[in-house]
């Protein structure tokens, strides 16, 4: 079972200089991979690892959440040991475009591929790490 924290959890950790390298953000409507961003080598702020536009889940972390839901246990922090496979989640169909349906399976066939062999890069680190 995955242990959740509430953003406000998340900020004690930023506080210390102990901000995770990646986040998933966890609602009602989906999940959302989210990693930090820093200027000039200081923490900035949480940003949407991939970059569609969605409804839901904004482009930063804070913009996202409600007051509400800055209390829940909502954002699963990823163990820097097990980066999980989250690629397939996000599907490029959400960009707009004006190609043919062909070439648009063409496209997704070859982000699949290139999701798999992430995969797979991502399963030798993983057994490295254990």
């Amino acid at each position: 079972m995955k242990k959740l924290i509430s953003y406000y959890d998340l900020l004690k950790l930023i506080q210390d200089d102990e901000e995770p390298e990646l986040i998933m953000l966890h609602l009602n409507c989906g999940s959302m991979a989210y990693q930090p961003i820093y200027d000039d080598g200081e923490f900035s702020h949480y940003e949407r690892v991939v970059k569609y536009d969605s409804e839901n889940f904004k482009t930063y972390l804070a913009d996202t959440l409600l007051e509400s839901q800055m209390i829940e246990p909502n954002i699963e922090i990823v163990g820097q040991q097990k980066i999980e496979k989250i690629g397939k989640h996000f599907s490029l169909h959400y960009i707009k475009t004006n190609i043919d349906e062909e070439t648009q399976d063409e496209i997704d066939n070859t982000i699949n591929e290139i999701y798999d062999k992430i995969d797979e890069i991502i399963d030798a680190i993983n057994e490295l790490g254990e």
